[in-house]
C-alpha cells in the first residue's frame, strides 16, 4: 500500500494562523518568504517522496504553534533554501529586501523569540 502525502499548508493558512496571535504580523514578508521558498526548492523530494517544501513548511507551522513572530516563521520557511537549493542571500535580497532580513543567516538567534513575541506568550 502507497503512503499518501499529507497535503501543504496552504500560503493563506500559514498567514491566517500567524494572524491569529499577531494582528499586526507582516503579510508581505510571510508571503514571499513562502512563495520563494516554494519556487527555490521547485521539483525537489525528500527521501519520503514528499516535496522538500514540506520540511520548512512544517518546521513555520510548529513554529506558529509556539506563536513566535513573524520573522522567526519566514525564517524557518527559508532555512533551507540557501543550503539545499540554488538560491543565495543576495538572490533573497534583491527578491525583496525584506526577505534578506529574514533570512536565516541574519537571524542566527531567530530560534529564540523576539522580548514583543515572549511578552505576547507569556500574557496568553
Amino acid at each position: 500500500m502507497i503512503a499518501r502525502q499529507k497535503p501543504l499548508m496552504r500560503q493563506t493558512a500559514l498567514v491566517e494562523r500567524v494572524r491569529a496571535y499577531d494582528p499586526d504580523a507582516d503579510e508581505e514578508i510571510l508571503n514571499k518568504a513562502y512563495v520563494f521558498a516554494m519556487q527555490a526548492h521547485g521539483p525537489q523530494k525528500r527521501a519520503s517522496g514528499d516535496p522538500y517544501f514540506s520540511h520548512p513548511l512544517e518546521v513555520a507551522g510548529i513554529l506558529t504553534d509556539l506563536k513566535l513572530d513573524t520573522p522567526t516563521i519566514a525564517t524557518a520557511l527559508l532555512h533551507d533554501t540557501v543550503e539545499d537549493t540554488s538560491a543565495t542571500i543576495p538572490s533573497l535580497a534583491r527578491r525583496s529586501p525584506a526577505l534578506s532580513t529574514a533570512s536565516p543567516s541574519s537571524h542566527s538567534s531567530s530560534c529564540f523569540p523576539s522580548a514583543r513575541s515572549r511578552r505576547r506568550i507569556s500574557a496568553n
